[in-house]
């Protein structure tokens, strides 16, 4: 009996095992597969703005087209197998070797789907071939709205890191092209057409291989030390290309440009070329190309229209290796005293600079360092400092009020990255901003007939925040060599929508201990925003001044009491993006 009854209960475990089986659904995961892939030596360079691409006859991405906005799937797009993000073409794109065939070539094809835009539906035919060297093609949009040049260029890559590892690559590419067909009907704009030349922020050439370079030519590859740099590229009568991500721009200045009273297209006359970080190791592309800009409607300038302009994108060739090695040391001699000082760090110096100068940055391995002022082969003075790779930092030799040399370090922030307000937000995030394109000033005393200083705008007007994150202490009664470090810098605002911004004045006082202003310093100088461009007829060329250049800048109280003008209280300017 009790056999029979563990029988029926085995039997009784058994139909319900395997009716839970027979209810089980097995789950199919039917995602793409986005594990790494191997990459043949060919790399599609998308400046047409083609979103959609072909492979021997096989469509690889998902030419899915949304209606604008309203579309409530507007932005998301389904991913493919190899494209998992969205399933559609960015500007670049390493050939995976599994779409070549024996003979390492495929038949490519790529297209524009969207709902609107310049491109629609112009198609783009091309057989790629990996020879076994790096390998770029470059897609241009095409005779309908440009001509000069065919639709796609061959162009050879290098992947081999700089001979000097303190050193980045970089070249020029000149694609430049004249207005097409669609064009005819279009508002004139600046000729940005012909030779082209890249440079440093103010215009100074970096190298004669990267200067005049015809269209249709690629330069050479060049060595320049890493850094962070606004480079620029300059048409032969001296005009800036604007970059690619520009705001709206004026028709004859190709510079940003802002609506007054909804009727009045004002140019600022500040051209978009992005503050970008060129890592040691690294290997870059400077291209030009006709490419789509935003301009205001002539009728009703609130409104605008894409209309293409030759300017330029920077590319990586390579993915620079992450620097945990170097960092960048700059001087600045503020003793007020005669002699030429450098800088030595480790076994390596600076060239030697009088009072009022400063040093080009120098690379120095990161560690626990020894900074020493050398004048005459002899030690001033020197200061440890725990360098850390990565950063940028400004090495000041002042004079104390007991007349002892001495050495401080500023720690320069070139990220661009700032944030609104004091405080985070309501789910403990902070609102971080970062830009590419902005003009950061900050403020140092190393004057010690000034015990405490105040800088000011207009007539002892604060300067304001503009709605970032800024410490006014780091303005005010600023005693010698003291180094502010809390949001210290001031954002300048350059444009402001409908609104007009004016050109600042920048004013030292003598403050106290308990008061703040002060008193003007009438025998120091007034500067203005417009002080801050190195090179004014880089932009006079267009006919006026912007409000003050881009870029991340010290403003430092120097000089002494004395009758000899060389040493007289003054203020001096120094640039930390090259």
């Amino acid at each position: 009996m009790k056999s029979s009854k563990k029988i029926f209960v085995l039997l009784l475990l058994g139909l319900f095992v395997s009716c839970s089986k027979d209810k089980f659904v097995e789950e199919v995961d039917n995602r793409y597969n986005t594990g790494a892939s191997k990459s043949s030596n060919v790399r599609i360079v998308n400046l047409g703005g083609s979103n959609q691409v072909i492979v021997n006859g096989d469509s690889i991405t998902n030419f899915v087209i949304r209606k604008g906005e309203t579309d409530p799937m507007a932005g998301k797009y389904p991913p493919t197998k190899y494209f998992p993000v969205d399933g559609r073409l960015g500007t670049l794109w390493n050939v995976p070797q599994d779409l070549l065939n024996k003979q390492n070539s495929a038949d490519i094809e790529v297209t524009y789907v969207a709902y609107q835009g310049i491109g629609i539906g112009l198609q783009k035919k091309f057989k790629i071939q990996d020879k076994g060297n790096s390998v770029d093609y470059y897609t241009l949009l095409g005779d309908y709205y440009n001509v000069g040049l065919p639709e796609v260029i061959e162009v050879p890559r290098s992947v081999e890191s700089p001979r000097n590892p303190e050193n980045c690559k970089i070249r020029i590419i000149n694609f430049a092209e004249k207005p097409g067909e669609s064009q005819v009907t279009q508002e004139a704009i600046e000729d940005l057409y012909g030779p082209v030349s890249l440079t440093w922020s103010d215009g100074t050439a970096i190298n004669n291989a990267l200067s005049h370079v015809p269209v249709g030519k690629v330069s050479d590859y060049v060595e320049i030390p890493y850094g962070t740099y606004q480079l620029k590229v300059l048409t032969e009568n001296q005009r800036q290309l604007p970059s690619t991500g520009s705001l709206t721009m004026d028709y004859m200045t190709s510079s940003i440009s802002y609506i007054e009273n909804r009727t009045a297209v004002i140019p600022t006359y500040l051209t978009y070329n992005p503050i970008a970080n060129f890592k040691p190791g690294g290997v870059y592309t400077v291209v030009v190309y006709s490419q789509p800009f935003d301009y205001p409607n002539i009728n009703d300038p609130e409104y605008t229209h894409n209309q293409v302009q030759n300017g330029f994108q920077i590319i990586a060739d390579m993915d620079p290796p992450v620097n945990n090695t170097y960092a960048r040391i700059q001087f600045v001699n503020a003793r007020a005293e005669a002699g030429a000082v450098s800088l030595k760090v480790g076994g390596k110096s600076t060239e030697a600079v009088g009072f009022g100068s400063h040093t080009a940055y120098m690379p120095a391995i990161h560690g626990k360092l020894q900074f020493q002022a050398i004048l005459n082969n002899t030690a001033l003075t020197a200061v440890n400092y725990d360098v850390k790779a990565g950063d940028n930092y400004t090495v000041w030799l002042y004079s104390t009020a007991t007349g002892k040399d001495s050495l401080v370090v500023s720690h320069n922030n070139l990220s661009g990255v700032t944030f609104g307000g004091q405080s985070g937000t309501q789910d403990a995030t902070y609102e971080r901003f970062k830009t590419n394109f902005y003009t950061d000033v900050r403020f140092f005393n190393f004057n010690i007939v000034f015990p405490y200083a105040t800088f000011t705008s207009d007539n002892g007007k604060p300067f304001s925040n503009n709605g970032w994150a800024f410490n006014e202490r780091s303005t005010e009664q600023l005693t010698p060599g003291y180094i502010p470090w809390i949001n210290p810098y001031v954002r300048l605002v350059q444009m402001g929508g409908n609104t007009k911004i004016q050109t600042q004045k920048i004013m030292a006082y003598h403050a106290t201990e308990n008061t703040t202003p002060g008193s003007w310093a009438d025998e120091v100088a007034i500067y203005t925003t417009q002080d801050l461009i190195a090179k004014p007829e880089l932009f006079a060329v267009r006919g006026a001044l912007p409000n003050a250049d881009i870029g991340s800048y010290s403003i430092a109280l120097i000089g002494k009491q004395t009758e000899d003008p060389r040493y007289k209280s003054r203020m001096m300017i120094v640039k930390h993006t090259k």
